[in-house]
This record gives C-alpha cells, sequence and structure tokens, in this order.
C-alpha cells in the first residue's frame, strides 16, 4: 500500500514524461489521446488535496498565469455564448489541463529531468514522417489510410493539414535533438531532409509558415544563446552548411529518382500552392480567396461576429453555429458548400479568440505572451539556452496569425496545453540553480 501510495502522491518525472509523450503519440488515434491527459489530471488532484501542492509557488507561477488568462475570459464568455451546453463543456474541460500541469511542473521541479521529452517528440514526429513518406511512394499508409484529393500527405491524420502542421510546430524540439546528436556527428542533420518533404509534401501553407517561424527561430538561437554561441557566418560554420546542403540535395534526388515519377508527383503537389501564393498581392478578391485556400469569407464573418459580441464573444466552440447570422453576402462556403460554412474554426488565431471570447479573451492572450516573453527574456544567457527550444514551440503555437492550430478545438486545444505544461516545467527547471 506504501508503494502505490507513493506512486500516486509523490510526482515522478518518468511518470510524468510518459504520459505527456502518450500525449503526442496518441494524436493521430482522436479520442484515446485524452487518457493520458485525465491520468496525470487526477495525479495533479492528489497533489493539490493530499500534498497541497503550491499553487502560488515561482514554479506554478507560469502555469498559473497561462490557465487565468485562457480560462476567464472562457468564463466570461459563458452568459452570452450561442451553444451554452458546448461553451460550458469546453470551459469545465480546460481546468484538466490546469491540473495536469501541477502535477507535471511538481515531477520535474524536483528531479529536473525533461531531455526525454525532446528525445520522444523526435522519434514520433520520425515515425510520422517514414509513414508519411511511405504514403506518397506506395499510396497508402502503414495503416492503409490512402493519400488525400491532390496527392497531398495525411500520413497517420485523417485530416491533410494537421500532419505537416504539427511536425512545423515540434520542429524546434526536432532540430534540438538532431543539434544534441550532433555534437558527435554533424552531419546527422541530414535526417531533417525526410522531415522537410513531409511538411512540404502535406501541402499546407499554414504549415510552410509555422516551419518558417521556427527556423528562424531556431537559427537565432544557435546564434545567440547555445552553450558556445558563434556567429552562422564564420568560414567554418559556412563550410559546414554548405557541405549539409549538398548532402541533402543528393538525398532528395536519390529519394525523388528511386521510384518512377515521384518527382513529378511531388512538384505536382506543391506547384498549386506555391503558385497561389501570387494571389496575395494581385488586388483580386477571388485570387487572394484562392491563395488564402478561401478563408477570406471566413475572416470577415469572425470580424463580423466580433464586431457585434465585442466584449466577451460568442463563447468558446460558439463560432460554427454562429457562422450563418454574420457571414458576408460574398461567402464563398456558403455559395458552394451547403448550410454552415467552411469549418469550425475561423482558421486563425486572434481571430477566434476575438469572436468567442472577445477583447477580454483578447486581453488574456496579450497579457500571457508579454509575460511569458518577458519572464523568458529576462533569464540568464545560459539558463535560457535551456529554455529557449521549448519557448521556441510554444511562440510558433501562439503566433497570432497562425492558421491551423485552432485555440478551443478538440485536439488542437490539447495540443497548446501540452505545450504550456512543458513550457512550464522547463521555466520550473530554470528557476533551480543546478541547471547550469
Amino acid at each position: 500500500m506504501r508503494a502505490i501510495a507513493t506512486f500516486f502522491l509523490e510526482p515522478d518525472p518518468r511518470v510524468a514524461t510518459c504520459l505527456l509523450l502518450a500525449i503526442i503519440a496518441l494524436l493521430p488515434a482522436e479520442p484515446l489521446f485524452n487518457l493520458p491527459m485525465i491520468v496525470l489530471a487526477l495525479m495533479g488532484v492528489l497533489q493539490v488535496v493530499f500534498r497541497r501542492a503550491r499553487l502560488t509557488s515561482p514554479e506554478c507561477r507560469l502555469l498559473c498565469i497561462a490557465f487565468l488568462c485562457i480560462w476567464l475570459p472562457m468564463l466570461a464568455s459563458l452568459p452570452d455564448a450561442v451553444t451554452p451546453g458546448e461553451s460550458i463543456r469546453k470551459t469545465a474541460s480546460f481546468c484538466i489541463y490546469f491540473l495536469a500541469g501541477v502535477y507535471a511542473v511538481g515531477a520535474y521541479r524536483r528531479f529536473m529531468q525533461l531531455s526525454w521529452v525532446i528525445a520522444g517528440v523526435a522519434a514520433i514526429c520520425g515515425f510520422w514522417i517514414l509513414d508519411a513518406l511511405w504514403q506518397f511512394y506506395t499510396g497508402s499508409n502503414w495503416f492503409g489510410k490512402p493519400l488525400s484529393e491532390g496527392e497531398r500527405l495525411s500520413g497517420v491524420f485523417d485530416t491533410t493539414g494537421r500532419l505537416g502542421y504539427l511536425l512545423a510546430t515540434f520542429a524546434p524540439l526536432v532540430y534540438e535533438a538532431v543539434r544534441r546528436a550532433g555534437r558527435r556527428w554533424a552531419w546527422n542533420s541530414v535526417l531533417l531532409v525526410p522531415y522537410f518533404m513531409a511538411i512540404a509534401l502535406s501541402g499546407s501553407r499554414a504549415s510552410w509558415g509555422a516551419l518558417v517561424i521556427a527556423s528562424v527561430g531556431y537559427l537565432l538561437f544557435l546564434t545567440f544563446w547555445t552553450d558556445r554561441p558563434r556567429s552562422l557566418l564564420t568560414r567554418g560554420s559556412l563550410s559546414r552548411v554548405a557541405g549539409v546542403l549538398v548532402a541533402a540535395v543528393l538525398t532528395v534526388t536519390l529519394a525523388f529518382y528511386a521510384l518512377p515519377n515521384a518527382g513529378e508527383r511531388a512538384w505536382k503537389t506543391v506547384q498549386p500552392r506555391v503558385e497561389a501564393l501570387s494571389g496575395l498581392w494581385s488586388g483580386d478578391r477571388e485570387k487572394f480567396e484562392h491563395a488564402v485556400t478561401y478563408r477570406l469569407s471566413i475572416w470577415e464573418t469572425a470580424v463580423n461576429m466580433w464586431s457585434a459580441n465585442w466584449l466577451n464573444g460568442v463563447g468558446p466552440r460558439g463560432f460554427f453555429h454562429a457562422y450563418r447570422d454574420y457571414n458576408p453576402e460574398e461567402d464563398y462556403f456558403l455559395k458552394y458548400d451547403g448550410a454552415y460554412g467552411a469549418a469550425k474554426t475561423p482558421h486563425m488565431q486572434l481571430l477566434e479568440i476575438a469572436a468567442e471570447t472577445g477583447a477580454i479573451g483578447l486581453m488574456g492572450y496579450l497579457i500571457f505572451i508579454v509575460v511569458f516573453l518577458k519572464r523568458l527574456f529576462r533569464l540568464e544567457r545560459q539558463v535560457l539556452g535551456f529554455v529557449f527550444p521549448y519557448a521556441l514551440v510554444l511562440i510558433t503555437a501562439f503566433f497570432p496569425l497562425q492558421g491551423h492550430l485552432g485555440f478551443y478545438g478538440v485536439i488542437s486545444s490539447t495540443v497548446i496545453w501540452w505545450i504550456i505544461i512543458v513550457n512550464a516545467s522547463a521555466f520550473a527547471i530554470a528557476s533551480q540553480s543546478e541547471v547550469v
């Protein structure tokens, strides 16, 4: 009995790591990914009830700020929610994420282990990539799922854009895993080639944008905050980068020509989406709609919805149900796709928060971002180098113009809170002197 009590009452980083990685591994198996999060939350409840976990301690402060900044606006939106039942369920479910974070932060604060999360995420992403590339070369993945329309990779996911966007969001952790292994063999950076291939062939322009944000941020990290910072423009660095690029080109060439028409099929997937981007600067509404995957109508609907409910919005998950009341006359989706409109979210994080939780939600979002960045850049240089890869994942996911990872959706809210929990744990570790 004592051993069982110790297991549940003493925060263990091994348990926290296994459950956190299980959440990511089970994302394709909706709704199974909820189970490890619920287990973490139950353990968090035990910490609060029996161990009296100090929620106001410096280690839990970032987690508490994140929860209050996101959850209180959701609570404030309930009186005017267009679907009260669904909004109440969504608001109540966010308490699970907070309690799960209480356990994880307590575990990592005491034992200061988080590197296995990086290795585990890299391994999971590696599995997704191999499965997706197998899908590209054979027409179906290891589980029998075929290529999506336009030969876009979906891999283990049912939705085409989800594979590319999740891979792009977790890019800083994958880069960090490769960098740490590269201390012994720098050429393993070539392993990133299939990673980029999978994101490109997913055909999601939102994931391409997220990858750019993550990659630029990580290059800044390499330049300024690694253990031995060195300018990327030195002769030695440039020669290494050039060598890796040559190896990458050879790898891609062999990969595309190993099977007949592979290169042609890849270009057929990427070309229309690249060409469509020219419509962003055309000044023509139809071309602009095509460039942004016909999301202009959705964004206009979200703006109209926020204007009419500017203080507290229409409630979490209310956008879809209120869509017809606020859509513009030239709505592409109502014209061609039927009754309700395009999707359950506005496909832009800032507009989703504005439409569903109003100005109160935007204020909470802004406060959290400011507090997070302020705490991040107040860290000492060496500690900042430890925290930054995790922080960059959060920055990528919370980028206000990102258009795929919904803020209040089922899978997307789980991913966002997973990122918050990992960052809160990293800050808890950084608050201990032994981290350096």
